[in-house]
């Protein structure tokens, strides 16, 4: 559906309270964006 945006988060690895980085890559019509520093995202785990 246009304008939805749809997110999973990898298996826990570091444990709660732990920070982690990904990667986050869009794909659209089988083209996939670049990743890199511009492209990551922390979050914890909680």
């Amino acid at each position: 559906m246009p304008g939805e945006l749809v997110a999973t988060a990898p298996q826990p690895s570091t444990g709660p309270g732990k920070s982690r980085t990904v990667d986050i890559t869009v794909l659209s019509n089988g083209y996939s964006s670049p990743t890199g520093p511009v492209a990551e995202f922390t979050y914890e785990e909680a």
